[in-house]
């Protein structure tokens, strides 16, 4: 399963039966391939003992391993001590998925859940931890009580569709990551499926547009809506294009070449063009200096959509407002979009 993930997934998640199974030796093989880990063992024990558990784990490699904030803050202080400078991050873990404010009650704390994991974490960030695991309905409050910079790993997500299973606390990987979330951790949907990879690609195109939604200011009522023109013969580029501009309330125009792009700006003036420089009939280089050389379309900037090895600096020097390479990253295109309305 590691081999079809691979480049599908940005970590491998090793749990209790996993590292049971695999032991350490798993885990430095993952590291060895280059693989991110988290190594989710929960630790909760005596200071000293956990201490040097962590001491081992980031011994191993690992990007992030946990332990129970209920542990408190002299085993979470122990445990942060113990890591390197640089390297492997702490996480605290809150209140599990699966709980509810009735194992609360069956635990004596009589806070309500939300109460519960803002203590907690907070706890967590004094002391010492990088950041928390808590289910996406507390993503919010600890965003505002810990800070833009604590990490937030959230598990119990389930795409649409999906069974919550054993999850009280659950949300797709969309809601998580427009609330805030970091990270997501993601197993059975994936796993389960009858195509794991083709499953991992759609959670992480849901997450891609849901970081961009995140990072983009909201339009105010009255604002005219900006248009993009893009430039380019390949209809799936297009279609992308299309998903991640109006995800941030831009609209989108198309063109299937050179000659019908220069066409269409002279027609419609948009905000801002993307194209592509390598068409059939006629390439992006030459529709650029033709919309750059009439009146009615020399303003409008021209942002170069490219697969070349170039730097921001060869495509200014071209003429072109800026450069985004293929394959597209939904925050790099925005980004530059953005810019580009603003010159």
């Amino acid at each position: 399963m590691v081999d079809r993930l691979a480049g599908a997934v940005g970590m491998f998640k090793v749990g209790s039966q996993l590292f049971g199974a695999g032991g350490p030796s798993f885990v430095q093989e993952l590291v060895a391939r280059q693989e991110k880990v988290f190594l989710d063992l929960k630790y909760h024990d005596i200071p000293n003992t956990v201490a040097s558990a962590i001491a081992v784990a980031a011994k191993l490699g690992v990007a992030l391993v946990d332990v129970h904030a209920l542990g408190g803050r002299t085993m979470i202080e122990a445990a942060a001590a113990a890591l390197p400078t640089l390297g492997t991050r702490l996480l605290a873990i809150t209140v599990l998925t699966s709980h509810d404010k009735g194992w609360l009650d069956q635990v004596g704390m009589s806070r309500t859940l939300p109460d519960a994991v803002r203590r907690l974490a907070l706890l967590a960030r004094d002391s010492g931890a990088h950041g928390v695991v808590a289910s996406p309905h507390e993503i919010g409050l600890v965003r505002e009580t810990c800070g833009p910079d604590f990490l937030i790993v959230t598990p119990g997500i389930r795409p649409a569709g999906t069974e919550a299973g054993d999850q009280s606390r659950a949300a797709t990987p969309g809601a998580a990551i427009a609330s805030g979330a970091d990270y997501i951790v993601v197993g059975r949907p994936i796993l389960s499926a009858p195509d794991p990879v083709a499953a991992a690609n759609a959670i992480a195109a849901e997450m891609d547009l849901a970081l961009v939604r995140r990072a983009a200011p909201e339009r105010r009522t009255g604002d005219r809506q900006a248009v993009v023109l893009i430039v380019d013969d390949d209809p799936s580029v297009v279609g992308l294009v299309r998903r991640i501009m109006q995800a941030v309330g831009i609209r989108v125009e198309s063109a299937g070449d050179g000659i019908e792009g220069v066409s269409k700006a002279q027609r419609l003036t948009p905000d801002v063009i993307l194209m592509d420089l390598a068409m059939p009939r006629l390439d992006g280089f030459e529709a650029s200096r033709q919309i750059r050389a009439d009146a009615r379309t020399a303003h409008i900037p021209i942002v170069a959509v490219t697969g070349y090895n170039w730097d921001e600096s060869q495509a200014q020097r071209e003429g072109f407002s800026s450069l985004v390479r293929k394959p597209y990253q939904p925050e790099q295109l925005v980004t530059a979009v953005r810019r580009a309305l603003q010159q």
